[in-house]
């Protein structure tokens, strides 16, 4: 009898934890294309450069997360950099179903502009440790 109490508990407790996660209430979504605007901005702005969209697209949410978009934009090199793209809180003030503001949390254009300077750092440690491939051995 004690077992089927503490699974009973066990049940209403996940359940509880499920449901307030959720939600009942309908909760803000993301507007692409509001968070398309933003990553354009913030690149431009960072970088002093002109980008062009290629997509956006919202990924799925985990449980209790609100969830992110991502932003491919394109330089005029023709290579493609993603943007990350989170609400910058909960709010919905407007009351039009999207949320109101949007921060950017990741961008790689940076990796392409460090890439360089990371390989030569890189192939000069090498050198100074004087390695060679036939040295090298892999288990």
């Amino acid at each position: 009898m004690k077992k089927i109490k503490k699974c009973m508990m066990a049940i209403v407790v996940f359940a509880t934890i499920i449901i307030n996660s959720t939600g009942c209430e309908s909760k803000p979504i993301m507007d692409e294309d509001k968070c398309a605007e933003v990553a354009l901005e913030y690149m431009k702005n960072k970088y002093q450069k002109d980008f062009e969209l290629v997509s956006s697209v919202q990924n799925k949410k985990v449980i209790g997360r609100k969830g992110y978009v991502t932003v491919r934009v394109i330089t005029d090199e023709e290579k493609e950099y993603c943007v990350m793209v989170y609400p910058d809180g909960d709010e919905d003030t407007d009351k039009d179903g999207y949320y109101d503001s949007y921060k950017v949390g990741v961008d790689d254009y940076m990796c392409t502009l460090v890439e360089d300077n990371i390989k030569y750092d890189l192939d000069e440690v090498i050198k100074k440790l004087e390695l060679n491939n036939s040295s090298v051995e892999f288990m």
